[in-house]
């Protein structure tokens, strides 16, 4: 049994547990109201991954899985919410303009228009690809923990929903400024996933810190690099191509 963990529940427990209601209209409003229950379900998940994430993703993992939503159904959902926020809010140009910096390959104005498109066509499958990186060095950096790459994934998969869930904060870009935003954004973002290492694995709060800012530099050096050969790629291929103009 791996560090910090309690004994599972008994069999007869989870049996009883697993067993499915028929549905009915007598019981609908009761299926309804669960869904925004504090004890179980969505809410009680975010909940907890707000102040307790490690913790509450080792009990998912061992224990409890019945009573949280399950990571990639929230991940689908906050993601949406992502996209909707990417969309009404300034962000998006704040974004294009930290990765465009000096590189020559956006100065074209059509083509900085297409990388633009390619952004906001393929931000969840851009978001999403942060997460195998980000679990593959959280399990390098904790291979003795005994927890395996899987379940490393499903620890930066409940990380990415909560920061997609403070990603909303951009909506507010009208009244806060988008440097503040941003700032707030990486502070939120960098302590939950310290407090996310530091529950799941049993670390100390200097340990965590010091993964957290390692895991970070390396994930986002490893990432930043891949992603932009990989559309400067696409945007030089289309330019050749006549689909974007020189």
């Amino acid at each position: 049994m791996k560090k910090g963990l309690e004994p599972i529940e008994d069999n007869l427990e989870l049996v009883q547990r697993r067993s499915v209601r028929r549905f009915r209209l007598s019981n609908v409003f009761s299926w309804i109201l669960d869904g925004f229950s504090m004890d179980h379900g969505a809410f009680y998940t975010i909940k907890n991954l707000f102040y307790r994430p490690g913790e509450m993703v080792r009990s998912y993992i061992y224990q409890g899985r019945l009573d949280f939503t399950p990571p990639i159904r929230l991940l689908l959902v906050t993601t949406t919410l992502v996209l909707i926020a990417f969309k009404y809010s300034s962000v998006n140009q704040f974004t294009l303009e930290a990765i465009k910096g000096p590189n020559e390959n956006f100065s074209n104005e059509e083509a900085t228009n297409y990388f633009m498109q390619i952004l906001e066509d393929y931000t969840n499958v851009i978001l999403w690809l942060f997460i195998p990186i980000m679990a593959l060095f959280s399990w390098l950096f904790n291979r003795k923990s005994g927890y395996n790459y899987a379940e490393n994934l499903v620890l930066n998969t409940y990380y990415t929903v909560f920061v997609n869930i403070i990603f909303l904060m951009f909506l507010t870009d009208k009244w806060i400024n988008d440097l503040v935003l941003m700032t707030m954004y990486i502070i939120l973002s960098t302590f939950h996933y310290m407090l996310s290492l530091k529950g799941m694995f049993q670390l100390t709060w200097l340990k965590s810190f010091w993964q957290t800012i390692l895991i970070f530099l390396i994930a986002f050096t490893f990432y930043s690099i891949s992603l932009s050969v990989i559309l400067a790629t696409v945007i030089i291929y289309f330019t050749k191509t006549g689909q974007v103009a020189n």
